[in-house]
Protein backbone atom coordinates (compact mmCIF):
# COMPACT_ATOMS: atom_id res chain seq x y z
CA UNK A 1 0.00 0.00 0.00
CA UNK A 2 1.40 2.90 -0.99
CA UNK A 3 2.07 5.64 1.75
CA UNK A 4 0.56 9.30 1.65
CA UNK A 5 2.53 10.53 4.79
CA UNK A 6 5.49 13.02 4.21
CA UNK A 7 7.72 10.90 6.58
CA UNK A 8 9.32 7.82 5.04
CA UNK A 9 10.39 4.80 6.37
CA UNK A 10 12.93 1.79 4.49
CA UNK A 11 10.55 -0.50 2.10
CA UNK A 12 7.72 2.24 1.86
CA UNK A 13 5.99 3.00 -1.26
CA UNK A 14 5.08 6.25 -2.98
CA UNK A 15 2.52 6.62 -5.17
CA UNK A 16 2.34 9.68 -7.94
CA UNK A 17 -1.17 8.15 -9.81
CA UNK A 18 1.55 6.44 -12.59
CA UNK A 19 4.46 4.82 -10.74
CA UNK A 20 4.91 3.93 -7.68
CA UNK A 21 8.57 4.09 -6.03
CA UNK A 22 9.69 2.08 -2.62
CA UNK A 23 12.25 3.60 -0.32
CA UNK A 24 15.65 1.75 -0.39
CA UNK A 25 18.29 3.81 1.65
CA UNK A 26 18.46 7.64 3.08
CA UNK A 27 21.25 9.30 1.38
CA UNK A 28 21.37 12.43 2.86
CA UNK A 29 19.26 15.42 3.80
CA UNK A 30 19.49 19.41 3.83
CA UNK A 31 17.95 22.40 5.03
CA UNK A 32 15.01 22.25 2.19
CA UNK A 33 14.60 18.47 1.65
CA UNK A 34 15.89 14.58 2.62
CA UNK A 35 17.25 12.34 -0.50
CA UNK A 36 16.07 9.01 -0.76
CA UNK A 37 17.72 6.12 -3.03
CA UNK A 38 14.13 4.71 -4.55
CA UNK A 39 13.29 1.92 -7.21
CA UNK A 40 10.74 2.35 -9.67
CA UNK A 41 8.64 -0.43 -10.09
CA UNK A 42 7.29 0.92 -13.29
CA UNK A 43 8.64 1.25 -16.81
CA UNK A 44 7.33 26.05 -9.38
CA UNK A 45 10.85 27.99 -9.52
CA UNK A 46 12.96 24.78 -9.08
CA UNK A 47 10.46 22.54 -10.84
CA UNK A 48 9.22 25.42 -13.76
CA UNK A 49 13.74 25.65 -14.22
CA UNK A 50 13.81 21.80 -14.71
CA UNK A 51 10.84 21.28 -16.77
CA UNK A 52 12.43 24.13 -19.34
CA UNK A 53 15.50 22.91 -19.63
CA UNK A 54 13.88 19.27 -20.63
CA UNK A 55 11.86 20.87 -22.71
CA UNK A 56 14.13 23.23 -24.96
CA UNK A 57 17.80 21.60 -24.35
CA UNK A 58 16.26 17.95 -25.65
CA UNK A 59 18.35 15.20 -24.18
CA UNK A 60 20.08 18.09 -22.08
CA UNK A 61 23.19 18.25 -21.12
CA UNK A 62 25.70 15.73 -19.23
CA UNK A 63 26.60 17.83 -16.30
CA UNK A 64 23.30 18.74 -15.23
CA UNK A 65 21.50 16.25 -13.28
CA UNK A 66 18.23 15.10 -15.34
CA UNK A 67 14.79 15.75 -13.65
CA UNK A 68 12.83 12.38 -14.18
CA UNK A 69 9.88 12.44 -13.12
CA UNK A 70 7.63 14.96 -10.18
CA UNK A 71 4.74 14.46 -8.10
CA UNK A 72 3.03 16.21 -4.71
CA UNK A 73 1.89 14.36 -2.00
CA UNK A 74 0.24 14.53 1.07
CA UNK A 75 0.62 14.47 4.61
CA UNK A 76 0.19 15.98 8.05
CA UNK A 77 2.13 19.31 7.24
CA UNK A 78 0.73 19.83 4.31
CA UNK A 79 1.63 19.55 0.60
CA UNK A 80 5.36 18.41 -0.75
CA UNK A 81 6.86 18.32 -3.83
CA UNK A 82 8.77 14.95 -4.92
CA UNK A 83 11.30 15.25 -7.42
CA UNK A 84 12.92 11.79 -8.97
CA UNK A 85 16.39 11.87 -9.93
CA UNK A 86 19.50 9.67 -11.11
CA UNK A 87 21.69 8.49 -7.78
CA UNK A 88 24.62 10.31 -7.76
CA UNK A 89 27.49 10.53 -5.88
CA UNK A 90 29.17 12.62 -2.63
CA UNK A 91 29.57 16.26 -3.19
CA UNK A 92 32.30 17.65 -4.43
CA UNK A 93 33.12 19.35 -1.54
CA UNK A 94 33.56 15.96 0.45
CA UNK A 95 35.61 14.63 -2.32
CA UNK A 96 38.14 17.94 -1.98
CA UNK A 97 38.13 17.50 1.74
CA UNK A 98 38.53 13.64 1.65
CA UNK A 99 40.73 13.16 -1.09
CA UNK A 100 43.83 14.83 -2.90
CA UNK A 101 42.23 15.03 -6.37
CA UNK A 102 45.55 14.76 -8.95
CA UNK A 103 45.65 18.10 -11.19
CA UNK A 104 44.02 16.06 -13.98
CA UNK A 105 41.04 15.51 -12.44
CA UNK A 106 40.65 19.16 -10.66
CA UNK A 107 41.21 20.30 -14.29
CA UNK A 108 38.14 18.12 -16.09
CA UNK A 109 36.03 19.01 -13.09
CA UNK A 110 36.43 23.05 -13.72
CA UNK A 111 35.95 22.11 -18.08
CA UNK A 112 32.99 20.60 -16.87
CA UNK A 113 31.58 22.85 -14.61
CA UNK A 114 32.43 26.08 -16.83
CA UNK A 115 30.86 24.14 -19.97
CA UNK A 116 27.83 23.68 -17.50
CA UNK A 117 27.31 27.27 -16.75
CA UNK A 118 27.45 27.79 -20.45
CA UNK A 119 24.90 25.36 -20.71
CA UNK A 120 22.52 26.87 -18.80
CA UNK A 121 23.18 30.74 -19.79
CA UNK A 122 22.49 29.64 -23.49
CA UNK A 123 18.93 28.61 -22.29
CA UNK A 124 18.32 31.49 -20.30
CA UNK A 125 18.89 29.80 -17.02
CA UNK A 126 20.72 31.32 -14.08
CA UNK A 127 21.83 28.74 -11.34
CA UNK A 128 22.06 31.81 -8.42
CA UNK A 129 23.64 29.95 -5.98
CA UNK A 130 26.90 28.13 -7.56
CA UNK A 131 28.94 26.94 -4.81
CA UNK A 132 30.44 23.32 -4.38
CA UNK A 133 27.27 21.68 -2.41
CA UNK A 134 25.71 21.74 -5.81
CA UNK A 135 28.10 20.17 -8.04
CA UNK A 136 27.84 16.07 -7.27
CA UNK A 137 30.33 13.62 -8.54
CA UNK A 138 28.92 10.92 -11.01
CA UNK A 139 28.08 7.99 -8.95
CA UNK A 140 30.23 4.46 -9.78
CA UNK A 141 28.33 1.18 -11.31
CA UNK A 142 25.91 -0.12 -8.72
CA UNK A 143 26.23 2.31 -6.18
CA UNK A 144 23.87 1.03 -4.04
CA UNK A 145 26.19 -1.65 -2.94
CA UNK A 146 28.71 0.94 -1.34
CA UNK A 147 25.64 2.23 0.19
CA UNK A 148 26.32 -0.45 2.93
CA UNK A 149 23.95 -1.72 5.41
CA UNK A 150 20.82 1.02 6.97
CA UNK A 151 21.42 2.44 10.62
CA UNK A 152 18.24 3.21 12.50
CA UNK A 153 16.94 4.69 15.73
CA UNK A 154 13.61 4.37 17.31
CA UNK A 155 12.23 8.17 17.63
CA UNK A 156 9.39 8.86 20.47
CA UNK A 157 7.95 11.86 22.44
CA UNK A 158 9.12 11.85 26.24
CA UNK A 159 5.23 11.44 27.07
CA UNK A 160 5.95 7.39 25.02
CA UNK A 161 3.37 8.96 22.30
CA UNK A 162 3.30 8.88 18.80
CA UNK A 163 2.96 12.10 16.98
CA UNK A 164 1.73 12.23 13.16
CA UNK A 165 4.44 15.29 12.42
CA UNK A 166 7.47 13.21 13.28
CA UNK A 167 8.94 9.93 11.84
CA UNK A 168 8.76 6.52 13.80
CA UNK A 169 12.71 6.11 13.43
CA UNK A 170 15.32 8.01 12.17
CA UNK A 171 17.65 6.92 9.59
CA UNK A 172 21.45 7.36 9.77
CA UNK A 173 23.27 8.76 6.01
CA UNK A 174 25.50 6.32 4.72
CA UNK A 175 29.14 6.87 5.03
CA UNK A 176 31.14 7.47 1.65
CA UNK A 177 34.15 7.94 2.73
CA UNK A 178 35.41 4.53 1.52
CA UNK A 179 34.84 5.46 -2.09
CA UNK A 180 37.78 5.95 -4.46
CA UNK A 181 37.47 9.61 -5.81
CA UNK A 182 39.87 9.25 -8.43
CA UNK A 183 37.05 6.89 -10.25
CA UNK A 184 34.89 9.60 -9.86
CA UNK A 185 35.20 11.77 -13.32
CA UNK A 186 31.90 13.59 -13.37
CA UNK A 187 29.84 16.18 -12.02
CA UNK A 188 26.63 17.07 -12.25
CA UNK A 189 24.69 20.11 -11.23
CA UNK A 190 21.90 19.99 -8.56
CA UNK A 191 20.11 21.93 -6.90
CA UNK A 192 17.96 24.46 -8.53
CA UNK A 193 16.21 25.85 -5.71
CA UNK A 194 17.47 29.61 -6.41
CA UNK A 195 17.53 29.38 -10.20
CA UNK A 196 15.74 31.79 -12.33
CA UNK A 197 15.53 33.12 -15.91
CA UNK A 198 17.66 35.31 -17.34
CA UNK A 199 15.08 37.57 -17.63
CA UNK A 200 13.03 37.24 -14.86
CA UNK A 201 15.72 37.93 -11.97
CA UNK A 202 14.56 37.51 -8.69
CA UNK A 203 15.10 40.59 -5.90
CA UNK A 204 18.49 39.04 -3.80
CA UNK A 205 19.55 35.66 -3.52
CA UNK A 206 20.73 33.51 -0.62
CA UNK A 207 24.03 33.05 -1.82
CA UNK A 208 27.05 32.91 1.21
CA UNK A 209 29.15 35.36 1.77
CA UNK A 210 31.61 33.66 0.46
CA UNK A 211 30.26 33.81 -3.14
CA UNK A 212 28.69 36.86 -3.05
CA UNK A 213 29.24 39.01 -6.11
CA UNK A 214 30.13 42.88 -5.88
CA UNK A 215 27.10 43.75 -7.86
CA UNK A 216 24.87 42.38 -5.44
CA UNK A 217 26.80 44.54 -2.54
CA UNK A 218 25.54 47.81 -4.05
CA UNK A 219 21.63 46.23 -4.98
CA UNK A 220 21.95 45.06 -8.22
CA UNK A 221 19.81 42.06 -9.23
CA UNK A 222 21.33 39.47 -9.93
CA UNK A 223 21.99 38.09 -13.50
CA UNK A 224 24.22 35.40 -15.72
CA UNK A 225 27.20 38.15 -14.43
CA UNK A 226 26.81 36.97 -10.57
CA UNK A 227 26.62 33.44 -11.54
CA UNK A 228 30.11 34.07 -13.54
CA UNK A 229 31.28 35.21 -9.89
CA UNK A 230 30.57 32.28 -8.56
CA UNK A 231 31.96 30.21 -10.48
CA UNK A 232 35.60 32.14 -10.48
CA UNK A 233 34.95 31.04 -6.54
CA UNK A 234 34.63 27.72 -7.18
CA UNK A 235 37.56 27.75 -9.73
CA UNK A 236 40.04 29.41 -7.13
Amino acid sequence: MAKESIWSDIGDAICNGERVFQVMHKLGHGGFSTVWSVRSYTIDGELAVLRHLRTVAGPGHPNVVALHDSFQISGPDGEHHCLIFPVLGPSLRKAVVSAALPSSMRHQVCQQVASTMAFLHHYGVCHGVFELPDIQSMSPARVTQLLGPIKTENLGLQNGQCSPHAPEQVIQTPDLSGLDYSLLTRVRIIDFGQAFFANRPPPSLGVSIDFFSPELCFGYLPSTKSDIWHLACILY
